[in-house]
């Protein structure tokens, strides 16, 4: 019996070291050596080189893996590609080509894929995706982050691409009309890259885009959202906005999230977010704003970040409103007034900046005529405690209670202790009161103090039966 166990196991372990680190595998699934010659390749469905220190693909290195659905090469020393490569992979669904030296990518340089929905190209070193790069039928979502690339060709991507997920941001991108052919995207991020221009075309087919970041580049005219109806998140921060054109905003009906922190904004014209029903987060933090003009039809707005702006006052349509809403106000020029008003709104929440970890609600920085000091040193003597301070405040009046409490009992402990004690100590007699005759040996003969006269009682009390006084030593008792 145990010559059969021990069988089994050899047997076992041969077949998983064959499958696995040999370089003839047979009957596996997921290859884990740069050796392709395997035996039984139609069952392999991963292959996983990564950190290999590859540098040359062969040719067909996949050829008859039919049923394989994922390639990693991430982490190798991989300069460039051929359509010779991918040959003969009908299932495949990912490959990972992240953190290679890939300096371009052009026609058909991954030949016929028909199946591949995500491709991940991240941190290379690629600077030009030519016409036709990917002409994939079911590509869905596309990595290009971290790159250098210069220019994205416009038909880089077939005409009614399945692509649903565009990330390129770092990377050195100016134009991006190729936008056009995505007629499925949803989510895009080119943030940090260098785009100034962005035509008003640009979206008219790729209508379906819901998340649009685009932070850190030189944007400044806003005309190209008209066409992004299905819009929900719109982050441009940390470009060149100079102005918010009533209209700007006209058309995005499903906009849940505006951020444009990090602008040249001036003035925000009445009605720029009339009727956004959706929204519920504004951010215009960081611009130099003096005027917002009225608002109205935000059914929805829980935040409005405003911070460190040139605002004096804000429209009297948010301070009016019986929504909830919290203001973000730091680094602005208030009116006093202003500033009273709003702090006896109960509905609205005014938030500042985190000092030490304690929110500063002692003094808001404003400025009025009313107020002769100078401009550095005016402040609105308002105080507005926030939840978790009225909780603290109620807190430390309950510990302080307590304490006291407990001093005033310690107190009265005391105080009973040493009457207990003071109760059973014996009261020594004053020898002035026990002068008289004298034993053999040198004491005071015995005698009943209670029967002299009063001023025994008085200092006896229950020990006054009977004393023995101390044996006299050389000083006379009086």
């Amino acid at each position: 019996m145990s010559f059969k166990v021990n069988y089994i196991t050899l047997i076992f372990l041969y077949f998983f070291v064959v499958c696995v680190i040999s370089h003839n595998i047979e009957n596996c699934t997921e290859v884990i050596t740069s050796n392709m010659n395997c035996n039984g390749k139609e069952k392999i469905t991963v292959v996983r080189l990564n950190e290999k220190n590859l540098t040359v693909l062969e040719d067909n290195m996949f050829k008859d893996m039919r049923n394989l659905r994922k390639i990693d090469l991430k982490q190798n020393s991989i300069p460039d590609l051929n359509s010779e490569i991918f040959q003969d992979i009908p299932q495949v669904t990912f490959i990972f080509l992240d953190y290679n030296r890939l300096q371009i990518i052009k026609e058909n340089t991954f030949g016929e894929i028909p199946r591949l929905q995500n491709l991940y190209i991240s941190h290379n070193n690629l600077e030009i995706i030519e016409a036709g790069a990917f002409n994939f039928p079911h590509l869905q979502v596309l990595d290009l982050t971290n790159n250098a690339i210069l220019n994205i060709s416009k038909d880089a991507f077939r005409v009614n691409s399945t692509i649903y997920n565009l990330n390129f941001k770092n990377n050195k991108v100016k134009n991006i009309s190729f936008i056009q052919n995505l007629y499925n995207l949803s989510i895009l991020d080119c943030t940090s890259n260098c785009i100034k221009d962005i035509d008003e075309n640009t979206f008219e087919n790729a209508k379906k885009v819901s998340d649009f970041v685009c932070m850190n580049n030189q944007i400044e005219n806003l005309e190209f959202l008209k066409h992004l109806r299905m819009l929900t998140n719109l982050d441009l921060s940390n470009n060149s906005i100079k102005t918010l054109p009533v209209t700007t905003f006209l058309n995005l009906k499903k906009i849940q999230k505006i951020i444009l922190r990090k602008n040249e904004i001036e003035v925000i014209p009445t009605g720029a977010f009339a009727e956004l029903y959706d929204l519920s987060e504004i951010s215009l933090a960081d611009n130099k704003i003096k005027t917002i003009g009225e608002v109205f039809g935000l059914p929805k707005l829980k935040t409005l970040n405003v911070k460190n702006n040139r605002l004096q006052s804000l429209p009297s349509g948010l301070i009016e409103t019986s929504l909830s809403i919290t203001f973000k106000i730091d680094g602005n020029n208030w009116s006093c007034q202003f500033i009273r008003k709003i702090v006896d709104k109960s509905r609205i929440k005014i938030e500042f900046t985190i000092r030490n970890g304690v929110p500063n609600y002692k003094n808001i920085s404003c400025s009025d005529e009313m107020n002769p000091v100078p401009n550095d040193q005016r402040t609105a003597n308002i105080t507005q405690p926030d939840d978790k301070t009225f909780f603290k405040y109620i807190i430390g009046f309950f510990v302080f209670v307590v304490i006291c409490v407990g001093l005033i009992g310690v107190v009265f402990m005391c105080r009973a202790i040493v009457r207990f004690h003071k109760k059973k100590k014996k009261t020594s007699i004053p020898l002035t009161y026990l002068s008289g005759p004298y034993d053999p040996n040198g004491y005071l003969e015995p005698r009943n103090i209670c029967q002299e006269e009063g001023i025994y009682e008085e200092i006896m009390e229950n020990d006054c039966e009977t004393y023995t006084a101390p044996r006299q030593n050389n000083y006379i008792l009086t």
